[in-house]
């Protein structure tokens, strides 16, 4: 959600935004901190190196998403390119 925030921060994802912000007691563009310390508490976040995902991995794990998650990316809030792709799992080390 970050990066449809980053990419495309108008439309539905404001709305959302708006949504979240008041139930949560924040600002629209807080949501997604708050959320991400909410879900936290209910499981702690793991980095992709702690499930043994190492840099290497990630341009195949990009590269399938582009190439065999069709669905999951005909369906994205905003078209996702594999550099986006990649830079997301990136910031998941």
């Amino acid at each position: 959600f970050h990066k449809y925030q980053e990419l495309k921060p108008d439309g539905k994802i404001a709305e959302l935004n708006r949504f979240l912000g008041n139930i949560l007691g924040c600002t629209p563009d807080d949501v997604y901190t708050e959320l991400e310390k909410l879900f936290n508490q209910i499981i702690t976040k793991k980095s992709l190196s702690e499930y043994g995902v190492t840099e290497e991995d990630l341009p195949a794990f990009a590269e399938n998403v582009c190439t065999k998650q069709g669905r999951l990316m005909q369906n994205t809030y905003t078209p996702l390119s594999y550099d986006v792709i990649l830079e997301m799992f990136r910031s998941l080390m």
